[in-house]
């Protein structure tokens, strides 16, 4: 009877770790799969809104707590770049607990950069077993062809997903009149960064001894394409040149390492044709350049206008105006294009002037008018109904994009007096004239940036707290405050100091010295993760150059399951702790 007794004591804590230790992994694949699915959670907690994907870290980090607490051998909380993560953490709580305003917005930052770490980590235990990694990258790569499909069909204008996408974003963005997909992210170089890592890390699939079947082959070559086709949507430049270096990378390594040119390279081949297909046939030749060579949309568009300076018009009346118009800018202008292009114009009262009529009369051109040409033509408008002296400001519009006055190109003006019987009532004012955005460039926004860092080099001004002062910087009454330095690097200068970019060189020398030693060293069957993971956190490293993305959840989310993928490494390659 006592032995009876036994048994079922005796088994029960085996089952309860097999339990939690399949936990494990599920939770992390959890945070792979929700992490570009972003909503925030009603109500908060401490006065701080918690999200979806932060729920899903705070999950897979209480199930390895509980992991840790049960068999603390079971966690190594060591990684080759454990302690210079520590340092940066370190520095980031420091900067923002001494920051001279925003206290609360730089301690927030830093918390999410101590729980980025933490995450990172615990992936680094998971993925120490090759089926565990795979799985985590599978689920990721899944959530990133739904990604991708959808940025597709908001691309294509689908009336039903650009309303469900209202859930995760208030509005669409546009570059040179040309929509830039955001999917459900927040913005399109957010969900360009997501893709591009996931797309470096199922590369990992293309060399898996697991795809003998025709059928999961095809389907990991489906992935990939659709996630890159997503950040062919973003129209992100960076994207692009980072999936070349992630293809470039991985290849390079396969053959490095295995002498010879095998299936996994006709494949990636393969997948670089389609890609670079996919390019082409997004956008004109012509927008592709345009992408590629100028900045912001200010440098899209540009026109001079040969106008009137003086009309006397009849209450409304409808009027053929000669004018001409030259192309300064970049863009074809076209009316059988779309969206298409046309002449309009609006009006303003001549004392205040605010706006009575916005949306005017549409005139088409005749034939497309290329950069540099002027266009004479019959302008038609309608004049407005009421007496009075009037301001008519001619602009090009391209429908459902832009107007070019709102891109800093200054319009034409005519003196409009209106004169004769009033037909209807006066115009109501509609309040002054849209003013553009002014998109601040890079040189400019790092100018400003390395200004802040000289007055304060030893902590800065907290993390993340760039962008609530910049403008200051720049002498702006007013600025958007969700631009960033569009610079990792800077950023961590300005927000943490001298310190913080010790503790950054330190990280990526330790990164780049770990990962090195693991390509080197891994044996031939884990080589694909562990060249793909290095692959994804060399696409992070470039891209940071020119974007920040370190305040962002679903960015630092899929950061750290990349570099938790690589350096799982460590543990079956001997590498050392920094």
């Amino acid at each position: 009877m006592a032995e009876v007794a036994v048994i079922p004591i005796a088994r029960a804590p085996r089952a309860r770790t097999i339990v939690v230790s399949w936990a494990l992994p599920a939770g992390v694949m959890l945070v792979a799969a929700a992490a570009p699915f972003e909503r925030a959670l009603p109500g908060s907690i401490f006065g701080f809104t918690l999200t979806t994907v932060e729920l899903t870290v705070l999950i897979a980090l209480a199930i390895g707590a509980v992991r840790w607490l049960r068999e603390p051998a079971a966690i190594d909380w060591r990684t080759p770049i454990s302690l210079p993560l520590a340092a940066l953490v370190l520095c980031a709580v420091v900067a923002a607990a001494a920051a001279p305003e925003f206290r609360d917005n730089a301690l927030r930052v830093a918390a999410r950069l101590a729980i980025a770490v933490m995450l990172l980590t615990l992936v680094a235990n998971v993925a120490s077993s090759d089926r565990a990694a795979k799985q985590i990258v599978a689920a990721l790569l899944a959530s990133a062809s739904i990604v991708g499909v959808i940025a597709i069909l908001e691309l294509a204008q689908i009336p039903w997903v650009l309303s469900a996408l209202k859930a995760f974003r208030p509005g669409f963005h546009v570059v040179g009149g040309q929509l830039r997909a955001t999917s459900t992210l927040f913005y399109p170089t957010i969900t360009s960064m997501f893709l591009e890592v996931a797309f470096a890390l199922g590369l990992m699939w293309m060399a898996s001894p697991r795809l003998r079947s025709g059928q999961a082959s095809r389907l990991a070559f489906a992935g990939l394409v659709l996630t890159g086709a997503g950040v062919v949507a973003t129209f992100t430049r960076s994207g692009l040149i980072t999936i070349a270096i992630s293809l470039a990378i991985y290849g390079a390594v396969l053959f490095v390492r295995r002498r010879q040119w095998g299936s996994e390279h006709s494949k990636l081949a393969t997948l670089a044709a389609v890609l670079v297909a996919l390019v082409l046939m997004s956008r004109s030749p012509q927008m592709l350049l345009a992408r590629m060579s100028v900045e912001g949309s200010q440098d899209w568009y540009g026109a001079s206008y040969d106008v009137p300076r003086q009309l006397t018009l009849r209450p409304d009346s409808f009027n053929d105006i000669d004018v001409a118009l030259t192309n300064e800018g970049r863009l074809t202008w076209q009316s059988s294009a779309t969206p298409p292009f046309a002449l309009s114009y609006h009006f303003l009262q001549a004392d205040s002037e605010d706006v009575v009529v916005f949306d005017g009369l549409r005139t088409d051109f005749a034939r497309p008018v290329e950069p540099g040409d002027e266009v004479r033509m019959k302008a038609r408008v309608r004049a407005p109904g009421y007496p009075g002296t009037y301001l008519l400001i001619w602009d090009v519009v391209q429908e459902h994009r832009t107007w070019l006055s709102l891109e800093g190109v200054y319009p034409g003006r005519t003196s409009v007096s209106v004169e004769g019987t009033p037909v209807g009532a006066p115009l109501p004012s509609r309040g002054r004239m849209p003013s553009g955005v002014m998109r601040m460039p890079r040189a400019v926004l790092w100018e400003a940036a390395f200004g802040i860092a000289r007055e304060h080099p030893v902590l800065g001004i907290g993390p993340d707290n760039y962008r609530h002062t910049y403008g200051r910087r720049l002498g702006l009454a007013a600025w958007d405050e969700r631009v960033h330095a569009n610079n990792s690097y800077i950023e961590v200068l300005v927000g943490m100091g001298a310190p913080g970019v010790a503790a950054m060189a330190w990280l990526m020398f330790a990164a780049l010295r770990s990962g090195t030693r693991a390509l080197l060293d891994v044996s031939d069957a884990r080589l694909p993760i562990v060249a793909a993971s290095f692959a994804a956190c060399a696409a992070i490293a470039v891209h940071a150059l020119v974007d920040s993305f370190l305040t962002f959840t679903p960015t630092y989310a899929v950061f750290a399951i990349a570099a938790g993928v690589l350096f799982s490494a460590h543990s079956s390659t001997g590498g050392e702790t920094c």
